[in-house]
């Protein structure tokens, strides 16, 4: 090899080396930007599981409420139940005592 390719070689790694130092910077920048979106990410799935654990609870309160006005209502239709069928027998008597009287 003459001086000149030499010297043509030593600039060419020297270029090399510089554009990938440039890429490594650029890089390590990314890198950077990267991990602060991923410490951003975890704080916010850190909340995200903190409010399905609050929704979770709130469903499941709810559910237990409308069983019991579910068992409420069945109480309730069953006393108005009784209390229809009370009222027919009487009106079925009534009407019985006054057909019979025609």
């Amino acid at each position: 090899m003459t001086n000149e390719e030499v010297e043509r070689a030593i600039q060419f790694i020297l270029q090399q080396q510089a554009q990938f130092w440039t890429s490594i910077q650029s890089l390590e920048g990314t890198v950077r930007s990267l991990e602060g979106i991923a410490r951003d990410h975890t704080v916010q799935i850190g909340q995200l599981i903190g409010h399905v654990g609050e929704l979770t609870d709130l469903v499941l309160r709810l559910g237990r409420i409308v069983e019991e006005q579910g068992r409420t209502f069945e109480k309730r239709m069953d006393h108005t139940d009784e209390r229809l069928d009370t009222l027919i027998a009487t009106i079925d008597r009534y009407i019985s005592r006054h057909d019979g009287n025609h």
